[in-house]
């Protein structure tokens, strides 16, 4: 596995507490090598389209919205992204979790007696899915580790594993669908669109491409726009494009120009200034801010008593 690493869009690392976590958000290709002491679960996230490389194992395993993997602990890993932008987390549990849990629930909570192979692929429920978005949203973006929501989401989420081993053929009912799993009043087609957009965010794609995708009429696909977002495919695909534009200028990784080239303008200019017309600033004002508020201040010295 000494394919050339993808274009870092977003990343958390957390390897301390009850659950060591690593959230990857990255263009197409490979990502690094993880392993862990303890049992790992990957699970894909959003529209992601991934395969799972696991040493010891001949064959990838395909993952997506419907599945997540279990891994032996000790195997090494390496994700490889097919959709164009791809997302998703690692979670390890410590012992001191697994013992909680088996205390919690009064149960036995050990992945390795029942997998044969350093890998397991398991079905998603809406339960399941659920629990792993708001855990993602205490730690890697609440930045919480030890609240009472991160506390009771880590059992919660090793308890449904374990029961995803006992039932590995669960009722289709009981499965995750992302078409019917409706977080808002959108259309299954705007999200499906929205979807294949974002699977090929840094494509050449146009919208004669979500037509035969879709299957469906380009007039049908511009109605659902205008009536949902209010504008046009091709204005919502621009301004994904320049929402990742922000994430790439705040890693502080890729120069204006690199981040103008891969959002898929044809000059910086034209980059700039579709950037600025979004957000209210230039992407070099952006960097020269943030860089400002990541110097230390200096500390004013103690005013003398009168």
């Amino acid at each position: 596995m000494s394919q050339e690493q993808s274009l870092i869009l977003e990343e958390f690392v957390d390897l301390s507490g009850a659950m060591q976590v690593v959230f990857q958000k990255r263009a197409e290709g490979f990502w690094p090598d993880f392993s862990f002491s303890q049992p790992s679960f990957f699970f894909a996230r959003c529209a992601s389209s991934l395969e799972l490389h696991v040493s010891g194992e001949s064959t990838p395993h395909s993952l997506d919205a419907y599945n997540f993997a279990s891994i032996s602990a000790g195997a090494t890993s390496r994700i490889l992204g097919i959709s164009a932008i791809s997302d998703g987390v690692f979670f390890s549990p410590s012992e001191q979790l697994i013992q909680k849990t088996n205390k919690t629930y009064s149960i036995n909570f050990d992945t390795t007696a029942r997998m044969g192979a350093p890998t397991t692929m398991l079905p998603r429920t809406n339960w399941l899915n659920e629990i792993m978005h708001r855990y993602i949203y205490e730690r890697v973006i609440a930045k919480q580790k030890s609240n009472a929501a991160t506390e009771f989401l880590e059992v919660e989420i090793l308890k449904e594993i374990h029961f995803r081993f006992k039932e590995q053929h669960i009722r289709n009912k009981s499965r995750f669908d992302l078409d019917s799993f409706a977080l808002d009043s959108r259309s299954p087609l705007l999200r499906k669109a929205m979807a294949f957009m974002d699977e090929n965010l840094f494509r050449d794609i146009g919208i004669e491409d979500l037509v035969r995708t879709l299957k469906v009429s380009e007039s049908t696909l511009l109605r659902e726009f205008r009536e949902h977002l209010g504008q046009s495919p091709n204005a919502y695909l621009i301004a994904r494009r320049l929402d990742e534009s922000m994430l790439l200028l705040r890693s502080q990784r890729y120069s204006v120009s690199q981040i103008s080239d891969i959002v898929g303008y044809e000059n910086v200019s034209a980059f700039s200034a579709a950037f600025k017309k979004k957000f209210g600033l230039t992407p070099v004002q952006v960097i020269t801010k943030d860089r400002s508020d990541s110097t230390p201040k200096p500390i004013a010295p103690p005013k003398k008593a009168p």
